[in-house]
């Protein structure tokens, strides 16, 4: 037992060393998320950027407005938790006639979990979209 533990710790500081690395590199990044389709096609994106801001994005006027502003803290959680669920690299794309997507963007990048279709989506990308969503609702 007693060897057990400094091994248990040691791995534990590894990874939480690894998440914080890549949060700080992934903090020049802005968390997207929405929902379009339908009869026009029109997709709605929010924007979530490291500071907490948050911009609102109509497909169709082209127009990007501020929507709100949340705690600094509780937009790194975010990210943080968009990390530590393997969101980063996941791959996925079913749309549908109304689609939903999560993802990540930077300048030169734009990573999206898109869904929509017969296929169910991933579970832990529709359960973070869903948690956008109430906050952005909420607020």
């Amino acid at each position: 037992m007693n060897k057990i533990l400094p091994s248990i710790l040691a791995v534990m500081l590894l990874f939480g060393c690894t998440t914080s690395q890549k949060l700080q590199k992934f903090s020049k990044n802005s968390l997207v998320f929405g929902s379009g389709g339908g009869i026009t096609g029109a997709t709605t994106e929010y924007i979530l950027h490291y500071d907490g801001t948050v911009e609102k994005t109509n497909s169709l006027t082209k127009e990007t407005s501020p929507v709100t502003k949340i705690a600094a803290k509780n937009s790194k959680t975010l990210f943080k938790e968009f990390l530590n669920d393997g969101l980063d690299t996941l791959k996925f794309s079913s749309p549908g006639n109304m689609s939903y997507f999560v993802g990540y963007k930077n300048d030169s990048v734009t990573q999206k979990i898109l869904w929509g279709g017969d296929v169910a989506p991933p579970e832990k990308a529709k359960t973070f979209y869903d948690k956008l969503i109430q906050i952005i609702n909420n607020l």
